[in-house]
């Protein structure tokens, strides 16, 4: 499989915590460095560890790393690798990508 669509879900950022719920599942993840890039707008690059859970039972660790950019005030956009291994149903190791644009209020 190329791509696994989650589909539209609800992302929520407290603290140095993420987490993200969807049709697909739910993931939760610890941003253990978030930098600043040094260029003229606001962007930074991230690594956390976390972990998933399919609502068909897959269930793992992951890894994202990625960016974000404030393009307005309240929104911005990120796109992330997230190399993630499911530790049921035969343990495997792949690789997924995930992009999306947050408001924050």
């Amino acid at each position: 499989v190329f791509g696994d669509d989650r589909g539209f879900g609800i992302t929520a950022t407290i603290g140095k915590f993420n987490g993200f719920i969807g049709k697909g599942g739910a993931t939760v993840d610890y941003l253990f460095m978030k930098e600043k890039l040094e260029v003229e707008y606001p962007l930074h690059w991230y690594i956390g560890g976390g972990g998933y859970v399919d609502w068909d039972g897959d269930f793992g660790a992951r890894v994202p790393i990625g960016a974000e950019f404030a393009f307005a005030e309240n929104v911005d956009a990120y796109v992330q690798a997230i190399p993630y291994l499911r530790f049921n149903h035969d343990a495997q190791f792949k690789l997924g990508i995930g992009l999306g644009i947050r408001y924050r209020f």
